[in-house]
């Protein structure tokens, strides 16, 4: 019997010893994760650099620190966005023609098509007295209307044709008050009728919040005619 008491309290020290160390590893754990998500916070907070030669720097000699690299890398863009958007303002007639036919252009990048859409709808902003002032940086050309499709021909060609449209819809918004507004709303309408059962869904739901842009920005008197 005294054999057998001292071999229960051995397996019972053995068991506590054994609930100890996983307790001590849970700890290591949570600790872990706890550095892993405070770094992931601040690297989402990073403050952006004041002047574009510090975000040079940054870029050159921060590689390392991702935060840092990124935050150089964001302030970069959106000073060559900017540069671009107040180039379109000042000379809107000659230069927005231009890029819009530039975005059919399939010798140009997808991604420089997209930074095109982006490009004329903050210069529509500006052009049409809509305060940005609250914005510390302009749209990610690279994240707004994306729609994630298949890394196909064809898929990339959707997601660009949907950013395209959502683009015109944005545009045409923002032309509301133009003397021209009828026929520009006729443009848009007439483009995307014969999308309006397209293969995709996310096509068709363009389509209706291109119906909806019109019903918007068109005149009461436009539907008064229209039901007579």
């Amino acid at each position: 019997m005294e054999e057998l008491s001292i071999k229960e309290k051995e397996s019972k020290e053995k068991k506590l010893d054994s609930d100890d160390e996983i307790e001590e590893e849970n700890k290591e754990e949570n600790t872990n994760v706890e550095e892993i998500s405070s770094n992931y916070e601040n690297a989402k907070v990073h403050s952006p650099p004041s002047y574009l030669r510090e975000a040079l720097e940054w870029i050159a000699t921060e590689k390392e620190k991702y935060e840092k690299f990124e935050a150089g890398l964001g302030a970069i863009e959106n000073t060559v966005l900017r540069c671009m958007v107040a180039i379109v303002v000042g000379q809107p007639s000659q230069l927005a023609p231009y890029l819009a036919e530039a975005i059919f252009d399939r010798n140009i990048a997808v991604k420089q098509r997209y930074l095109i859409t982006t490009v004329l709808v903050n210069a529509a902003k500006e052009l049409a007295g809509v305060d940005q002032s609250a914005e510390k940086t302009m749209v990610n050309p690279y994240k707004e209307y994306d729609v994630m499709k298949p890394e196909t021909s064809k898929g990339r060609d959707i997601s660009l044709l949907i950013r395209i449209l959502y683009t015109a819809c944005e545009l045409l918004t923002l032309a509301e008050n133009s003397p021209s507004i009828i026929r520009i709303t006729l443009s848009l309408t007439s483009s995307v009728e014969s999308l309006r059962y397209h293969d995709d869904s996310s096509v068709r739901e363009v389509v209706v919040a291109a119906y909806f842009a019109a019903a918007t920005v068109l005149p009461e008197q436009c539907f008064i005619k229209a039901n007579h």
